[in-house]
């Protein structure tokens, strides 16, 4: 079930930093509206601010839709690819507190994150794009978790 929610998404592109916000979750997929211009196929490294947690998760998405606007912002689909374990139980446990409070129960409730997240990134976009596992990521990760406060 698709949760409406309004929260932080910080999105990096080769080179370049994007803020934007995260307006729906649903099974590894999410909803972002952002002045940044991507194309579908573009791999991005993402911090998603989980609100009320002071917390945040990085993974690796691809833009899987686009709806591009001119002077409006723009917004896009995009699907979590890879993901830290520690990040993806927080935000499958952030989702299901959104979802129980929007009175969604049971069975509506995703699976765990694990069958809707893949295990790689394609090794064409591996220069673009921070993979999981490597030290860059695993510092990044981590200092955005204990500069959370708690």
């Amino acid at each position: 079930m698709k949760v409406r929610i309004n929260t932080t998404i910080v999105m990096r592109h080769r080179s370049d930093i994007h803020m934007g916000t995260m307006v729906w979750l649903e099974h590894g997929r999410a909803g972002v509206v952002a002045e940044a211009l991507f194309r579908v196929g573009d791999f991005l490294s993402v911090r998603v601010e989980l609100d009320r947690w002071r917390q945040s998760v990085i993974a690796i998405a691809e833009v899987r839709r686009t709806d591009l606007r001119p002077g409006k912002l723009h917004r896009y689909m995009i699907r979590f690819l890879e993901m830290r374990l520690g990040d993806r139980e927080r935000l499958e446990a952030w989702y299901e507190e959104l979802a129980s409070e929007a009175g969604i129960e049971g069975d509506d409730l995703p699976q765990a994150l694990d069958s809707q997240v893949g295990d790689h990134v394609p090794s064409d976009v591996a220069h673009a794009v921070p993979v999981p596992g490597s030290n860059h990521l695993d510092e990044v990760s981590n200092r955005a978790i204990e500069s959370t406060p708690s």
